[in-house]
């Protein structure tokens, strides 16, 4: 299982993220050094993180950016799409808000599934427990066998 691609139904806030076959790494450099004020934290590094254990259906604790900040996220819908070991690829859309949120949609290639209609994804508005249920299913990763994949990503 590896990550493929991370977007969002708002393309122009939160730009999607194409990961690569190989090694990826999280790098953030302030692009102006004579701003003594800024460093290379709260750049977005955590963030992004938790974003993708968002995706990969966590749960949501109380301090996360999502919940100071609703009125940002309020709209958003994340979209991951996993590559799995025999290359099917698992798209996992997420909306911020929203108690079944969770739609998931299996396919042969990657495809960008944001206008997607709702009706059309193969498994629809899941809560938390039976998309954590129907993605463990899914992605059968007999190596961590009897635990399910979220001990295996943490």
């Amino acid at each position: 299982m590896k990550l493929s691609r991370l977007y969002t139904n708002k393309e122009e806030i939160f730009p999607a993220i194409k990961f690569s076959d190989g090694f990826n790494v999280v790098f953030a450099r302030v692009k102006d050094p004579l701003r003594k004020d800024k460093d290379s934290h709260n750049l977005g590094k955590t963030f992004l993180a938790d974003v993708i254990d968002f995706c990969l259906l966590s749960d949501l604790p109380k301090d996360h950016a999502f919940n100071g900040s609703a009125d940002i996220f309020n709209d958003f819908i994340f979209f991951l799409e996993i590559k799995t070991n025999n290359n099917m690829f698992v798209t996992i859309r997420r909306k911020v808000f929203g108690k079944k949120a969770i739609n998931i949609y299996t396919s042969a290639e990657s495809m960008d599934l944001s206008e997607l209609p709702e009706d059309q994804w193969q498994y629809i508005n899941l809560g938390h427990e039976e998309g954590e249920s129907r993605l463990n299913e899914i992605l059968d990763l007999d190596v961590i066998k009897p635990y399910n994949y979220r001990k295996g990503i943490t």
